[in-house]
């Protein structure tokens, strides 16, 4: 009697565990599009990043070198921005920039402008840029106008 009970209870659990591996496998690729998606997202914010920058610094393209710093920029703005750091932002771009060999990061439009786009990003309103500026310290008049320009170029 027990030898007839294996054959339908070992019948019943492989359907069951073929029927799990299917849900199982389908659940593991939902990931990967989720991630192709979320790349997607970042490349075009890299995109508009890189649009922004090339098209609203000085007139000039930027090199490949300043699209990297003005993306590191970008997201470490982001970062501070949604943790309410304004006060990190001056000695936090000298960190950030020296790995590219600058040291006057404040001479460089794409610094600027990838503070703009990570504020933007951080959906800080509009409204409230000039006092998160005054926050971190950003006072001269030309990063300013970078930071605006890199604002409104995310916002589109």
């Amino acid at each position: 009697m027990a030898s007839k009970l294996r054959l339908p209870t070992a019948l019943l659990l492989s359907l069951f565990l073929g029927l799990g591996c299917k849900s199982i496998s389908a659940s593991l690729t939902s990931p990967s599009d989720s991630i192709s998606g979320s790349y997607e997202v970042i490349a075009g914010s890299f995109g508009a990043l890189s649009d922004g920058i090339s098209t609203s610094c000085s007139g000039r393209s930027a090199s490949s070198s300043e699209l990297a710093l003005g993306e590191d920029v970008r997201v470490f703005t982001l970062s501070l921005a949604r943790e309410q750091r304004a006060a990190e932002l001056l000695p936090g771009l000298a960190h950030v920039s020296a790995p590219h060999g600058v040291t006057d990061f404040g001479a460089i439009p794409s610094v600027w402008h990838g503070v703009g786009v990570g504020l933007a990003q951080s959906e800080l309103p509009e409204e409230a840029l000039e006092g998160w500026l005054a926050q971190a310290g950003v006072t001269e008049g030309a990063s300013i106008t970078h930071v605006r320009e890199g604002f409104e170029v995310a916002l589109r």
